[in-house]
């Protein structure tokens, strides 16, 4: 307690109080290219490249603790997806449509180089973050302090699908498939750093509900509340599949019949090493 007490700023206000700014830096980039050809009568090729960079820059001003707060990382979001599609001319009634795809998601959050380290106050925890950081040290109704530890979280998925379309006399048949391949990732302290929270209870009149002084319990050392974890990764994968068949059938101009079937079954996720959740 003495150690976060000495770096918390001072006061030059009557009643005490410490007003902490907060700016906002943010960056959009976006590219998109895209690709149309046209190969001989029979086949049309067509390639989509998107690009969408969004950087949020960390809130926390450097000699000043308080500032270390939700919302005060870095964040770098990024996303990118390439697709491409082949149709094909078989014949005057038949056409045959393949498309290609991959998106990607990359999300990561870091804090600030010079926020405080939790192991800075002589905290002794059994798992620490990566990079030095405090989730939470709060005393109610005085200050607060931390934000969410150093994680990223990519996600990737790919995906092929194909459909036919035929032309048969009354019939309109349409029939074809897909599969997709989901990669998502999570790398995150989470709780690595621990939750310290004083709320006053240890300083309250014997029998009350209520009432006491959170900051004389901070500096007796008093938690009303602390949690600790060993963060959270996770290397999930799956395969979805499908396949359909739909005809339409023109029995008169004022008649037609639409008959299908379509199978998607759902499997469960997988982690890569065995990793799962149970209650």
């Amino acid at each position: 307690s003495a150690k976060v007490l000495g770096i918390l700023p001072r006061s030059d206000s009557p009643d005490g109080r410490v007003t902490v700014p907060r700016g906002t830096g943010q960056r959009f980039n976006q590219f998109v290219l895209k690709v149309d050809q046209q190969l001989g009568n029979s086949n049309q090729v067509s390639v989509r490249y998107f690009i969408d960079d969004f950087n949020n820059e960390s809130q926390f001003i450097p000699g000043n603790v308080l500032s270390y707060r939700g919302p005060s990382l870095e964040s770098n979001p990024r996303s990118q997806s390439i697709a491409t599609a082949w149709k094909k001319t078989l014949t005057p009634t038949l056409l045959n449509e393949t498309l290609f795809g991959y998106n990607r998601l990359n999300t990561a959050r870091q804090p600030h180089p010079e926020v405080p380290a939790i192991q800075d106050f002589g905290v002794r925890l059994p798992y620490l973050p990566r990079m030095r950081s405090i989730s939470s040290i709060s005393a109610s109704g005085y200050f607060s302090m931390g934000d969410n530890l150093e994680a990223r979280f990519p996600r990737d998925g790919f995906q092929v699908n194909n459909r036919t379309n035929w032309i048969k006399g009354r019939h309109s048949i349409q029939f074809g498939g897909e599969l997709e391949y989901l990669r998502p990732e999570i790398y995150n302290d989470f709780r690595r750093a621990g939750h310290f929270s004083f709320d006053g209870r240890f300083t309250r009149a014997p029998g009350a509900a209520s009432g006491g002084h959170a900051l004389a319990d901070f500096l007796l050392g008093r938690l009303n509340s602390f949690d600790h974890g060993t963060g959270e990764y996770k290397n999930y994968r799956n395969w979805y599949q499908s396949a359909f068949f739909q005809d339409d059938i023109k029995l008169t101009d004022r008649v037609t019949i639409n008959l299908g079937a379509r199978y998607e079954p759902s499997s469960p996720w997988h982690d890569l090493v065995g990793r799962f959740q149970y209650f």
